[in-house]
């Protein structure tokens, strides 16, 4: 039979103590969000609508640079008043949206139906979504990922 080896004091205080400090940083973590839920927050809010911010110019840049971009001026009209009904309303609810910059960009692929949403006001739809639902489908695609 073999032996177990002996664990030194030193390792189970060095375990209990890295338990403890992770414990500690998770619920130093752990605010309450906009909505009132709590949530484990590991990034500023500040930082995320930054990243989103590159992210998104990466995102238009590169869809503009393949052509991608939908030009249609009655489906960017929609959107517009679409998003901008429910824009007013979320930066009523939420009055630190009202420092965002939203913005929308439309994405010319008719084999995709879809749409995103990245911090700090920055909304993707996909030309697919635009075709397939009436207004108020759309607004409820856009809602939910905002």
């Amino acid at each position: 039979m073999d032996a177990e080896p002996v664990k030194s004091n030193n390792q189970r205080v060095g375990k209990g103590m890295l338990a403890r400090l992770a414990a500690v940083g998770l619920l130093a973590g752990c605010v309450t969000s906009p909505t009132g839920r709590s949530q484990l927050i590991l990034c500023s809010p500040e930082n995320e609508v930054a990243k989103a911010h590159k992210l998104y110019a990466s995102y238009v840049s590169s869809h503009q640079a393949q052509g991608k971009l939908l030009h249609d001026p009655v489906q960017t009209i929609r959107v517009k008043e679409i998003a901008g009904k429910l824009i007013s309303v979320a930066m009523r609810i939420f009055p630190h949206t009202q420092n965002w910059h939203w913005s929308i960009i439309l994405i010319d692929k008719p084999d995709e139906a879809n749409a995103g949403c990245l911090a700090g006001g920055k909304i993707i739809i996909y030309s697919r979504l635009l075709y397939l639902t009436k207004d108020d489908e759309l607004a409820q695609v856009i809602g939910h990922r905002t």
